[in-house]
């Protein structure tokens, strides 16, 4: 794809993203700034998440420059958040990246009560930098990838979007400290209620074999996750065996959709990847939440 494909593709999708309705012109003006001045300046810039949080753009983080395109850049799932998470409830942020997850959720949440979980030492110092931006130094940073037990993995981190663990080292990877969920957040410290985002490459099985206790005690009333059969794959895994761990502790799948807002039952996996909402509530209780 060439400099100026990548660009109309670009545009496209800023063009059609929900949160740019009645504002497209100055969407693709910011476009245009913020391609011009990430090339030639180097600067960050700094936008606003809700009323009291400000989020740092970063130029070489593709997720923080759709941030700034589209304010709300994954539209189902982050409003999703936004309406459902309450002042008393925890977070968890499995995969926390430059950290975006992690501010929109402490508009909501306790700072005290969020864990941003992030391998990637570029990330980890990125993600550090917004919490103090925020003021945020309750919130814990655990700077480790996620896993079935305690180890060492590689991991491939060729930028700040695409890090995984791996079991090919290339000139590109580097060692990691794996720790089981039950160790980093154990689950008779969590409040009532957890959200959890999982955005971990297809590795999400091993996420949750190392969940054991927060699964038994459903400590986590909601899961948010990326299923992908072809990640998951990588990893010797399915989206089947993905379902089958959560479904047999008792959650029930869904989606949300903000245009109609209206909470579906999740459609069976086509052939791309799809955002699942996971409840261990039920039903009832998430619309309730969703709907107050």
């Amino acid at each position: 794809m060439t400099t100026l494909q990548r660009f109309v593709w670009l545009w496209s999708l800023v063009w059609k993203h929900p949160a740019n309705r009645g504002a497209r012109l100055s969407a693709s003006l910011r476009v245009l700034r913020w391609q011009l001045q990430k090339r030639f300046t180097f600067w960050p810039m700094t936008v606003p998440v809700g009323t009291n949080r400000r989020f740092r753009i970063v130029h070489d983080s593709k997720f923080s420059s759709l941030v700034y395109y589209n304010r709300l850049p994954d539209w189902d799932e982050m409003n999703f958040l936004l309406r459902a998470l309450r002042p008393t409830d925890g977070f968890i942020d499995i995969g926390a990246n430059v950290g975006f997850y992690t501010i929109l959720a402490s508009t909501k949440v306790a700072p005290r009560n969020i864990h941003a979980i992030e391998a990637n030492p570029a990330n980890i110092r990125v993600l550090s930098d917004q919490l103090e931006l925020n003021g945020l130094s309750e919130a814990t940073v655990h700077p480790c990838a996620v896993g079935a037990s305690r180890t060492q993995a590689r991991f491939q981190g060729v930028d700040r979007e695409t890090g995984q663990v791996t079991q090919h080292g290339t000139d590109q990877s580097y060692e990691v400290d794996v720790r089981p969920l039950d160790d980093l957040v154990p689950a008779p410290a969590l409040p009532p209620d957890v959200f959890a985002k999982m955005d971990v490459e297809g590795y999400e099985v091993e996420v949750l074999l190392g969940a054991c206790e927060l699964l038994a005690r459903r400590a986590v009333s909601v899961w948010l996750f990326e299923l992908s059969d072809d990640n998951l794959r990588r990893h010797h895994r399915s989206a089947g065996d993905l379902l089958e761990r959560l479904r047999d502790e008792g959650y029930s799948f869904f989606s949300w959709n903000e245009t109609t807002r209206k909470l579906l039952p999740a459609q069976p996996l086509g052939g791309e990847c799809q955002n699942y909402i996971a409840c261990c509530r039920g039903a009832e209780w998430l619309a309730a939440r969703l709907a107050s």
